[in-house]
This record gives structure tokens, C-alpha cells and sequence, in this order.
């Protein structure tokens, strides 16, 4: 069997024009990529600073902080285990993990019983009233505490399985999700238009607009968080920009 590689060197090329693109447009400060099959290297390729302050480069030893890696593998497996019949987009997590049956979620201060159990397709579209830890809502800053104890536990006789932390997560009271498309649409729009610089925003409304902008990413099944934020970042900066020209 014939286990050599053909490669289009020319057309393998066009990966350090499109990283080379990416600097120049300030997608990205830097970036870096590396092509091999089969265990063989087909090709590097750099663009961009590590640390643009002090003008160094992107290397092969360059260390990159990655965020929400976990969630394609994770995707991938649970297609693969639905392909194989083993898992159904519809079953309820509690079908796997007990500690997700008769959930609660916090309503107007209260904790009450949830309507619907959290499914496989709440999970992987992030829709199932579960938190990041943190000092907002109720449920955020249960799941910090939770956090918090699980963490000392680790690399003591104490320490949580997965599984057992899985269960324990279940448990704990969702934040409930009240969601209007209009009322978003509304929302959004000042952020749109002024990120198209067909509106001009004063330091009052940036920060009404940006108040309902934050609030509407935590209401919005936590999908459409990084959207959202990117218009505040757009809002933000077209009011230095905005402002720069007047200091």
C-alpha cells in the first residue's frame, strides 16, 4: 500500500496569505498554523505578534490560552454516539445522570420545579438553565460555591469522579430563562446601527444601551453571549472613537 502524500505545495501556500490577511486586517494580532498527515509535516506557517507591546513575533514555541475547546470534541462524541443509536438528541440528561431529575430553577427570588427536563440538545446548545459561576443571579453564584468546594476537594481522599460531580452539578437551582425575539431585536438595533456608524450614541445612551445589552445576553439561553458582547465592544469602541477627536 502506497502511504506517500501528494501535496499542492501552491495551493497549501495560501494558508500563510490568508494568516498574513488576518494580521494586516487586526482580525487577529497573530497566529499560527501547522499542516501534517499521517504523522509527516506538510507545512508551517506564522503570522503576527505574540505580544504586539513589545513587537515579538509568533513562533513554533509560541504558547496560545485556548477557550471552549472542549465543546466540538464534546459535540463530535455525541454525534458519534447518536450515529452509533447509543444516544438520542430528545433523551433526558437524567437518563445518564440521576442528579438532573426534578430539577428546580429560581423564579422571582423563589426556587420552584421546572417545567421540562434538561435534554442532550439543552447541553450542547447551552440552553439548559446551567451557570458559569458568578455574582449576578442566584444560580450563578450557587454554582461558584459548589465550584469552590468541589475544587478543594481535588487531590484529597474526598476528591469527586466526574460522574459524582456531574450529578452534584445537577442539583443545583438553574437560572430561568425568559426570552423575547422581538424584545432582542429592539434591543440590538442601537448596537447595530451604531456599530455601522449610522447613529451617533452619547455617554447616557452607551450605557442604557449596554445595560440592556448585558442583561439580554444573560436571558438568552446563554447562546448568544459572545454576539452580544461584541456589540457592546463595538458600542464602546465607536464612543472613544467618537470622543477621541474632541479631548
Amino acid at each position: 500500500m502506497d502511504n506517500s502524500i501528494t501535496v499542492d505545495i501552491d495551493r497549501l501556500n495560501r494558508i500563510q496569505i490568508q494568516l498574513n490577511e488576518a494580521v494586516d486586517s487586526k482580525t487577529v494580532a497573530g497566529c499560527s498554523c501547522l499542516m501534517a498527515k499521517n504523522g509527516e509535516e506538510l507545512g508551517y506557517y506564522e503570522a503576527g505578534y505574540r505580544d504586539i507591546d513589545n513587537a515579538l513575533p509568533i513562533t513554533r514555541d509560541t504558547i496560545f490560552r485556548m477557550f471552549s475547546m472542549s465543546k466540538p470534541i464534546t459535540s463530535i462524541a455525541v454525534m458519534q454516539l447518536i450515529e452509533n443509536g447509543r444516544l438520542c438528541m430528545s433523551d433526558p440528561v437524567s437518563k445518564f445522570l440521576p442528579g438532573f431529575k426534578n430539577q428546580r430553577c429560581y423564579r422571582n427570588g423563589k426556587i420552584t420545579s421546572v417545567t421540562d427536563e434538561a435534554t442532550v440538545k439543552n447541553l450542547l446548545d447551552m440552553t439548559s438553565g446551567l451557570c458559569y459561576p458568578g455574582e449576578i443571579y442566584e444560580a450563578e453564584r450557587d454554582t461558584a460555591v459548589f465550584l469552590e468546594e468541589a475544587s478543594k476537594k481535588m487531590h484529597t481522599e474526598n476528591e469527586m469522579t466526574t460522574y459524582e460531580l456531574c450529578n452534584e452539578l445537577g442539583k443545583i437551582s438553574l437560572h430561568r430563562v425568559v426570552w423575547n425575539a422581538a424584545h432582542r431585536r429592539t434591543l440590538l438595533q442601537p448596537a447595530i446601527l451604531a456599530g455601522q456608524h449610522k447613529v451617533k450614541l452619547t455617554r447616557h445612551q452607551l450605557r442604557v444601551v449596554k445595560k440592556h445589552l448585558i442583561k439580554v445576553a444573560e436571558a438568552e439561553k446563554q447562546k448568544a453571549i459572545g454576539m452580544l458582547c461584541l456589540h457592546v465592544k463595538i458600542l464602546l469602541q465607536h464612543w472613544r472613537k467618537s470622543h477621541s477627536h474632541t479631548a
